[in-house]
């Protein structure tokens, strides 16, 4: 695994307070806990709710 400086995941993110457990997503400033895995997964629900806004606008 890649040291955390290295991490591309750490792109979408930041530590709060330096705990890398609260993570504050660069997107839309929401504080997810429980670590980069769990923003990973606010990520791709931010995809799935963007892809299904564009397809209706697609038409």
């Amino acid at each position: 695994m890649a040291p955390r400086d290295e991490d591309v995941r750490w792109n979408f993110g930041d530590s709060v307070d330096g705990n890398k457990h609260r993570i504050k997503c660069k997107f839309c400033n929401k504080i997810i806990n429980r670590g980069i895995t769990r923003l990973k997964q606010h990520l791709a629900q931010v995809k799935r709710d963007m892809m299904s806004l564009l397809m209706k606008y697609k038409d």
